[in-house]
């Protein structure tokens, strides 16, 4: 199996789960930047990293569409 396999469907239900998990990672990331913890905190950095992690989830978890309607 591979994401090329993926029903629309699959890649939606997918995606909406990311997007999910981006958003409470987003939301963490700024109420940690409002309550001013330190920039070098190995914890906000962990949390940064892991929204980036998914911004790139999501980046390719849009459905790609060759000529026809078909997935890749």
């Amino acid at each position: 199996m591979d994401s090329r396999r993926l029903s629309t469907e699959q890649v939606n239900r997918r995606r909406a789960q990311v997007q999910r998990q981006h958003d409470y990672l987003q939301r963490l990331c700024v109420r940690m930047m409002d309550l001013n913890w330190r920039t070098d905190d190995p914890l906000l950095k962990a949390a940064q990293k892991a929204y980036y992690a998914h911004e790139d989830l999501l980046r390719l978890a849009v459905p790609r569409r060759k000529p026809g309607g078909r997935l890749p």
